[in-house]
């Protein structure tokens, strides 16, 4: 189970003073920071695009990184518990309330074929103020290769157990995260909402 209680994002300095490039620098390093270009990997160079159309959902043209093994989409016509169910993942991991003024705008999933891992992001914006921040879903398969962290304060991680299934909430300033392990997945729900709100959300997911 992932110590929640000690990960976190380390946050960067502002910096504004550009810095000179050094030329002779290696390519990607502090002084020279210009990617190193990349090629198509002659393994990977024939995956082709995701074809999801047998199970009934409709995706926008896949976009690869330049060495052909990461792979990008948008799923255009279905909610997130059936493009879930579309790509096998049956185990309850999705809510279905949240509070009213938020709503779907984007399913985006990214597919690495090195690492076999897969990130599904959903985007609910808050319809009623422009400014406000939305609420984020993710389910994520956890490889030998994850280095992901969950920022937070200083505040203690709560523990919320419901349908023999532990959940963390996390606090980070005004924003709340919540995550669980589930059927090898890492489901995280993310948003500027309230503990009770958090709660009610994960409820769902049971009902």
């Amino acid at each position: 189970m992932p110590d929640y209680d000690h990960e976190t994002y380390t946050a960067l300095p502002e910096n504004n003073e550009v810095e000179e490039i050094d030329p002779t620098a290696p390519l990607g390093s502090e002084h020279n920071p210009k990617p190193i270009e990349e090629k198509v990997d002659p393994e990977y160079a024939d995956i082709p695009d995701t074809d999801l159309s047998s199970v009934g959902l409709q995706k926008t043209d896949s976009v690869w990184d330049t060495s052909h093994i990461i792979e990008s989409f948008d799923i255009i016509n279905a909610d997130l518990q059936t493009t879930l169910h579309g790509l096998g993942i049956t185990a309850p991991m999705v809510p279905t309330m949240l509070p009213k003024e938020y709503s779907l705008r984007q399913i985006n999933i990214m597919k690495d074929y090195f690492t076999k891992g897969i990130d599904i992001l959903a985007d609910y914006p808050n319809n009623t103020d422009d400014t406000a921040v939305g609420i984020i879903i993710t389910v994520s398969t956890k490889t030998e290769y994850d280095h992901r962290t969950i920022e937070k304060d200083d505040r203690a991680v709560i523990e919320y157990s419901k349908n023999d299934t532990i959940w963390y909430i996390m606090h980070n300033l005004q924003h709340l995260n919540a995550a669980a392990m589930i059927d090898g997945y890492e489901v995280i729900i993310s948003g500027d909402i309230d503990v009770d709100e958090m709660k009610k959300i994960i409820d769902s997911i049971y009902e």
